[in-house]
Order: structure tokens, then sequence, then C-alpha cells
């Protein structure tokens, strides 16, 4: 997930007398997507959150929850909508009227690139008037330094409208238009990435390729793996919009057996196909591909499993039992981050 749109927004909150908030801000572009940092800065947030105390609750509870959602929506989180409606809520209540527009605009960002267009529309417009108010209030004040930050806001948050109707406008003209190479309509094909035989298999685990060159960021919500036709799902956000680097090395793994098949906001089911890439950390609550020995020892076994950061085990969201937690240690390891689930048209 790309933070450029919310570096954007968050430049211009007003954090007012709350430095240290504003320094965890500042933060944010030092990170530069590693992953372990966002983790420790999602957990320390998270800790402040619970101490409760009226100040913190009153002042700067919408500041810890925009930040909140600022990191969620970056790792991927599903919980980030949830955490930026809570600090719109409160900057509203708190009569924050700028900080509660640049929540919305932040929360129509999330709701579109969440395939929720009109959604986002609403929450863009609640912002633009917002800011609109906001910048006839301070020039018939005289305030024309802030009024001239205020038309500088109104005028990228308009540019995002604009954008989400353009777009639209795009989609609705090619709707019916074009057919992929095999004539199949709305199907997306990625020759580019390499098939797996399953994800709990014996000793013939996946062997990473040289990524192709030329690679670019791809949307897909459809697509066929040899004959079969598939539907696509995110895993962590339970929509069907999944979002490649090109950064990244990526593969699609057979899945055997049903201990992920109440996962949350995705079902993970036997006979489904995962989309993942290559790492060796992961956030707390990632679906993940862990690699551990067999029973017999003669090999490693791969399966899905969701991570328990705190607890260091991986878990199993299974309605059968018999799928104890499974420790992490130098045998058994993260090998990969899953993104996707592709279940059977």
């Amino acid at each position: 997930m790309k933070p450029e749109a919310v570096y954007q927004i968050l430049d211009y909150v007003e954090f007012g007398k709350n430095q240290e908030i504003a320094e965890l801000a500042r933060s944010f572009r030092s990170i530069d997507l590693d992953i372990a940092q966002l983790d420790k800065i999602i957990l320390e947030i998270k800790k402040t959150l619970k101490e409760k105390n009226a100040d913190l609750f009153y002042e700067k509870s919408p500041y810890y929850h925009f930040l909140l959602a600022c990191a969620s929506y970056i790792a991927s989180h599903k919980e980030a909508i949830s955490c930026a409606e809570r600090a719109e809520s409160q900057f509203k209540n708190q009569g924050k009227i700028l900080d509660q527009s640049l929540t919305n605009w932040l929360l129509g960002l999330f709701l579109y690139e969440g395939k929720q267009a009109d959604r986002a529309r609403e929450r863009i417009d609640d912002a633009i008037n917002c800011v609109a108010s906001i910048i006839k209030e301070r020039s018939n004040n005289g305030r024309y330094a802030d009024c001239d930050t205020c038309q500088e806001i109104l005028k990228e948050i308009k540019g995002f409208r604009k954008g989400i109707d353009s777009n639209k406008k795009t989609q609705d003209e090619q709707t019916g238009s074009q057919q992929s190479p095999t004539g199949q309509d709305g199907y997306l094909f990625l020759p580019q990435l390499p098939t797996y035989n399953h994800v709990q298999a014996g000793s013939d685990g996946p062997i990473w390729v040289s990524a192709s060159s030329g690679a670019a960021c791809t949307e897909m919500d459809r697509c066929v793996i040899g004959d079969q036709k598939y539907s696509i799902f995110s895993v962590n956000r339970g929509d069907r919009r999944i979002n490649l680097d090109p950064s990244r090395q990526y593969g699609w793994a057979q899945v055997v057996g049903n201990s992920m098949n109440i996962a949350q906001p995705t079902p993970i089911n036997a006979g489904n196909m995962v989309l993942f890439y290559q790492s060796s950390e992961a956030v707390d609550n990632a679906f993940v591909i862990v690699s551990c020995p067999t029973d017999q020892g003669a090999g490693y076994s791969f399966m899905v499993k969701r991570w328990n950061r705190g607890n260091q085990q991986f878990i199993s969201d299974s309605s059968e039992s018999g799928h104890p937690p499974i420790p992490c240690n130098k045998a058994c390891r993260i090998i990969g981050i899953v993104t996707g689930v592709a279940k059977p048209s």
C-alpha cells in the first residue's frame, strides 16, 4: 500500500499543542514501509489509547485514532476505516471542523481503495462542504492567511473527487468493450506469477523466480489459473480488490484442508488459491505462509496461518478441532504474506 496520499492529508492536520503526536506523525516518513517499525508504532498507539485518562481522551484521542487509521491503512489492516470513523466523530464533537474534514478526505481515500465509490463520494462531499464553510468564516473574520491554506486543501480534495468521477466514467465507457486475449470478458491474465503445488506439501515448497522486468501495479477481482476461473478477495479487507507491488515477489499456492475456514473477513477453504509474496516478517494478525518440518522430519510443510505476534504463535481459524497454535521458532517460521484468496467461480 503506497503511503503518499496519506502523507499528503497528514501534512494538513492541525496538531496544535500536541507535539508528541506531531512527532509521531513525522516519524511515519522515516519508516519507508518497514513492517517491524510500522507494527511497533501501531502497538504504541493502541497502548496509549488504553490509558483512558480524561485529558487524553478529550483532547488527544481523535489524533491518535487518526494516526492509527493512517498506520493501519499503510499496513493493509482492515481496522483502518473504523479508526478513521472514530477520529472523525471525535473531531466533530470537539468542534475541530478542519481536522474533521481532513478525516473525511482520508475516509474517502480508504473507501475508494476498497471499491466503495459511492460511500467515498459522500465523505469527500462532506469534506468539501466543511472546508468551504471554514473559508467563508475565516474570510469574514479577516484571517486571510488561514484561508490560503484552506483553499489549497479544498483544491486537493476537489481534485480527488474529480478523479473518482473520471475513473467511473472511464470504467463505464469500457464496460463490455474490452476482452481478454481469449475472449473472456472481465478476466485479467497474469502470466508473470508462478504457481506452486499447494500450501501443505512435502519438500516441494516455493522456489522463487526472478521478477519480470517492467512489472506494474495491477488491480484485479477475477482471474483464470490454469483452466479454472476464480473470484479474488482481499484477505485483509474482504473486498474484491488486490493491489500488486512490482517490487515484491508473488506466487499462488493451493490450500489443502480447512484449518482457516472461518478466517475473517474472508474464509480460506480447501481448494482455494492464496496469493502471497515473499517475506520473513509480518504485522500482528497478518495471514502468513508458514514453513514447518513434517512430522516424519523428512522435509517441510507449508501452511496458511494467522500470525499472533504477541504470543509468537501461528493460529488456525477453523470450525474443526485439532488445530492447536504452532509456536514460532527456528524450525517454524514465516516465509510469505498472504494478500488475497481466489475462490472457484
